[in-house]
């Protein structure tokens, strides 16, 4: 929470960001406020015959990481794609299927069905045994829709509440 009451968006949460230090959770990697602007865009397409305008925004470090990215990276593209909280909140959405699941999301496709799979909406399938209430929460955090998405305060109330 407090990175994002703070105005923080960190992008890149996913497992290997956190780590455990005397039993608790700390996010590394944090932002850098500056060398964004270092970034050749022209570098981060790849072309295609599968997906809108036969262009896919890819970043080619994402590969290992794709099942915590929100879609609308690649659905959007860099020119159309607003940075937000909500990017963070898909991320965490996968961070808790992951912790229930003990499965690696996204893990059975090659690259290009995974994207066509991720920006077609298909998610992880469900974890038998979980409450309805928790599958919820994780998959309201998936809403294509990053709009729909709940906060990081909204997630922690719910996830504090769970018996």
């Amino acid at each position: 929470m407090v990175l994002h009451d703070n105005g923080i968006i960190h992008e890149n949460l996913n497992p290997k960001n956190i780590l455990i230090f005397n039993g608790i959770a700390k996010i590394s990697n944090l932002p850098l406020p500056f060398g964004k602007e270092d970034f050749n865009n022209e570098d981060l397409y790849i072309e295609s015959n599968d997906f809108k305008n036969n262009n896919l925004y890819v970043n080619t470090e994402i590969f290992d990481i794709i099942g915590y990215v929100d879609p609308n990276v690649f659905i959007k593209g860099p020119s159309d794609y607003v940075k937000a909280k909500s990017v963070d909140i898909y991320s965490l959405g996968t961070l808790l299927w992951e912790i229930m699941s003990e499965k690696v999301p996204h893990q059975e496709n090659g690259i290009r069905e995974l994207v066509k799979n991720i920006t077609g909406g298909v998610k992880e399938a469900d974890i038998p045994g979980i409450s309805v209430e928790y599958k919820n929460l994780y998959t309201k955090c998936w809403d294509v829709n990053s709009d729909s998405r709940p906060t990081i305060k909204d997630v922690y109330n719910q996830l504090s509440n769970m018996k």
